[in-house]
């Protein structure tokens, strides 16, 4: 069996996956021709395609940084090992969902929905390897519906999960201190 290098190398140059903002990798495969319109909650343009998917790639110790979007995503479980879904539910509570091939893993589920706007991240589970999901969003995903996480915003608002909002949050460049150069040489 070829090493986990191996066959993240095949995916990859097989799918041409590109870095996501969020961590990880992906692409684009399909997008409705259909237009249909949104709620209040969207910004921008009041109409989406009626849905969008991507194939989604982890590898090893990279993960899905804390992130929410305006629709429902289905997270649906492709090749590799499992993945966790760690989910910030609308009443703070933390849930996590094993994506995986429940015929090897019987605590995992090939498929799952995260409903609009909550507060998720993703991380491989055998972290010598990788986690190959396909997501379904619908209505369709634009980045204008796409928030990636400020961990002290979200600590704040939900300090009893302060752990693993930090182990799974990306410095983002509006949070880090401002440099003062008047004491420049």
């Amino acid at each position: 069996m070829p090493s986990c290098y191996n066959e993240v190398k095949v995916i990859m140059e097989k799918d041409n996956l590109i870095a996501h903002p969020e961590g990880g990798y992906y692409i684009q495969t399909y997008k409705s021709s259909t237009e249909i319109s949104v709620p209040s909650r969207y910004k921008g343009s009041k109409t989406r395609p009626e849905f969008t998917k991507i194939n989604y790639l982890l590898i090893k110790n990279d993960f899905s940084a804390w992130h929410k979007v305006s629709s429902d995503e289905i997270f649906r479980f492709r090749e590799g090992t499992s993945l966790m879904l760690h989910i910030i539910d609308r009443n703070g509570r933390l849930n996590q969902i094993k994506i995986g091939d429940p015929t090897e893993e019987n605590d995992a589920v090939s498929e799952y929905l995260i409903e609009h706007s909550q507060w998720f991240a993703a991380s491989v589970n055998d972290k010598n390897s990788f986690s190959y999901v396909e997501c379904e969003v619908r209505p369709g995903f634009m980045f204008d519906d796409f928030e990636l996480g400020k961990s002290a915003v979200l600590i704040k608002q939900h300090p009893q999960h302060a752990e693993i909002i930090e182990r799974y949050s990306r410095i983002l460049l509006d949070e880090l201190p401002k440099v003062s150069h008047s004491n420049a040489i």
